[in-house]
């Protein structure tokens, strides 16, 4: 299950039985699937359309955070160093100032193109 709060955005770590509804046909657990990097690619454009506030600010670092961490575990170094640079751009604005929709969405454009056009192999 995906937690969504204002301290943690992630699967939900909870301890406990997870069972399943009853009737339930799903063989994959939340905890055996993985997530999609371009879908959480897309999650952090919309999420970027509406930092006005100081919350929702915070709420976007730590989805920024889980991207990155994401990339990095599924191998695609030039994803997570493009997200790794919209972290530092975000992080030297000055205090209280949000980033413009448009910045943003242009390091988010950059990964998004990079997961649709992975690098020819060599002998192509």
């Amino acid at each position: 299950m995906w937690i969504e709060s204002d301290d943690y955005i992630g699967l939900d770590r909870r301890s406990g039985l997870k069972r399943f509804r009853l009737g339930e046909r799903r063989k994959v657990t939340p905890d055996d699937r993985e997530y999609s990097l371009a879908a959480l690619t897309r999650q952090l454009r919309s999420a970027a359309m509406d930092l006005r506030d100081a919350k929702s600010r915070r709420r976007f670092k730590l989805r920024l955070n889980a991207t990155m961490l994401l990339a990095r575990t599924q191998g695609n170094a030039p994803a997570a160093l493009e997200l790794q640079r919209l972290d530092t751009t975000i992080g030297e604005a000055e205090l209280g100032e949000p980033r413009s929709a448009a910045v943003i969405d242009r390091f988010l454009g950059n990964v998004a193109a990079m997961l649709e056009d992975p690098k020819p192999t060599a002998g192509r």
